[in-house]
């Protein structure tokens, strides 16, 4: 089971089911739907509410992590940060990181200092780990976010309409510890 975490400005606790509602809010945001474009989101409550159940027991396990966030000495929950555990990707284990931020957040830094501190406890457990995301080819401000953590652009998928950039943290099919 993964531990509670923070930072200077942010709380970050293990998804529970109270958190429902507050995730909702971000998933049916306009803005978000639009920077989403082609993303798998929860859409009926009860969707949502399976999802949550999912991360949960993936956090539990050890095989994933979801943490909401919330600013620090505040309950409202802001945005989402997840680590996942992929079966297979590239004939190579990886974990897929994911983050969701409510709009009126964006551009504050808070999603970087939320990844940064999921992903350094996550390569402090596993510390082999090959990390992936991807980000749509219109989103720059996560393809900004995902260099400044030390990202690396893998691959372009241009198959769908949106365009998907992988990027990863393992250099040469090795990981390596990029967080700072």
């Amino acid at each position: 089971m993964m531990p509670p975490l923070s930072t200077i400005r942010l709380c970050l606790r293990p998804v529970e089911l109270r958190d429902v509602n507050g995730i909702s809010t971000i998933v049916n945001d306009p803005l978000f739907v639009q920077a989403s474009v082609g993303c798998q989101m929860p859409v009926s409550d009860m969707q949502l509410l399976r999802w949550v159940i999912s991360q949960q027991k993936q956090h539990q396990s050890g095989n994933g992590c979801c943490y909401t966030i919330r600013r620090a000495a505040e309950e409202n929950l802001i945005g989402l940060v997840s680590l996942q555990r992929q079966e297979n990707y590239a004939e190579e284990k990886c974990d897929d990181l994911s983050y969701w931020l409510q709009p009126m957040y964006w551009r504050q830094g808070l999603m970087t200092e939320a990844v940064t501190a999921v992903m350094q406890h996550w390569l402090a457990l596993y510390p082999q780990s090959i990390i992936t995301a991807n980000s749509h080819s219109s989103n720059l401000a996560s393809q900004a976010l995902l260099q400044r953590i030390g990202m690396r652009l893998a691959g372009t998928d241009e198959t769908n309409k949106e365009g998907i950039r992988h990027y990863t943290n393992s250099s040469a099919g090795r990981s390596s510890n990029i967080i700072s």
